[in-house]
């Protein structure tokens, strides 16, 4: 299949749809737009919200191009299923909401960014300190395992493609993402993408391919987001000698992020029964550095790191040592 000459054409089948935002649409330095449900228009640019005209474009006219687009994609939105989480065809990501969930439709898209960041330029912006980036390179290179948390939109997926795409070409890697969003450069690379389940179709979950990739001889496993059941069997894969991992997760700290990594494993009936100093152990050593990204008033940082040693359960915490800042 020919790829799309241009953004404009990737998006073609729905711009009809969205003739307001097309300026939006096809500005590269817009990352995010939000149509709210106070009938105001937003856009990310450069990191900040602005706020923006689409003059005309009413409630009823926001619906009916929500339904045609859900159309387009093989989904559908509606009153009776007022929710819609879909990709767009350039792989931007497009969320909505109908009412009565919301007053009046709600349309977000985060935008599919064309460029990939190296390290090297996450260094010379500010995000990643070179001392991080060293901490990283020597848990990869060794084979450890790395998790980058942070909130949504701190820039977690740029972090990860670039750390990977730093490492030597030759290793396999098998990518697993609820929608494809990691743009990786490494030439051995299988993706696998979860689905939801429709008429004649059966749900594929992340769960399901984590499991699933590991028959199919990874160097690098790369989950793009932990956020359910599926981290007890990443945990499980982990700690079976599939080493060099990276994956993100969802939370407020480095420290937290253990936390939020060992509750999401607890989701999973098989480690019902398992007490929760064991689980803690096992989520101590097979974490071997955790970096968390933040974004404040429109720049993206790493704000901290540090390297997980073990879980002591004597006095009940993971034993941790910071790499950045450094006190």
């Amino acid at each position: 299949m020919r790829a799309p000459a241009s953004p404009r054409e990737a998006l073609e089948p729905i711009l009809p749809y969205l003739g307001p935002i097309e300026h939006l649409l096809l500005d590269d330095a817009v990352t995010e737009i939000m149509a709210c449900s106070s009938g105001q228009l937003f856009a990310e640019r450069d990191g900040l919200l602005e706020a923006c005209e689409a003059p005309g474009w009413t409630a009823h006219e926001l619906e009916r191009a929500l339904v045609q687009i859900a159309r387009s994609l093989q989904q559908d939105i509606s009153a009776s299923e007022p929710l819609l989480d879909a990709r767009l065809p350039d792989g931007s990501r497009v969320a909505a909401t109908l009412p009565p969930v919301s007053s009046a439709p709600v349309l977000t898209i985060r935008k599919h960014g064309t460029r990939t960041f190296t390290v090297a330029d996450l260094v010379d912006n500010g995000t990643l300190p070179p001392a991080v980036l060293e901490t990283a390179r020597h848990v990869l290179a060794a084979k450890g395992n790395i998790l980058i948390a942070g909130s949504t939109g701190s820039g977690k997926t740029t972090l990860m493609a670039a750390l990977l795409n730093d490492l030597e070409p030759g290793e396999r890697f098998v990518i697993i993402e609820d929608t494809a969003e990691l743009r990786l450069e490494q030439a051995h690379q299988e993706r696998f993408e979860a689905r939801r389940a429709a008429p004649g179709r059966a749900e594929v979950t992340i769960r399901d391919l984590v499991r699933h990739s590991l028959r199919h001889r990874p160097d690098r496993l790369v989950v793009g987001e932990v956020r359910g059941p599926e981290a007890w069997d990443l945990l499980q894969a982990l700690n079976t000698g599939h080493g060099g991992a990276i994956s993100t997760i969802h939370a407020n700290s480095a420290g937290d992020a253990l936390m939020r990594l060992a509750t999401c494993a607890l989701m999973q009936e098989g480690s019902a029964g398992l007490p929760w100093p064991a689980l803690a152990a096992i989520v101590g050593a097979v974490t071997d550095l955790i970096v968390h990204i933040t974004r404040w008033q429109g720049v993206r940082m790493v704000s901290e790191a540090i390297r997980v040693l073990r879980y002591d359960p004597q006095r009940q915490e993971w034993e941790t040592e910071r790499r950045w800042p450094q006190d």
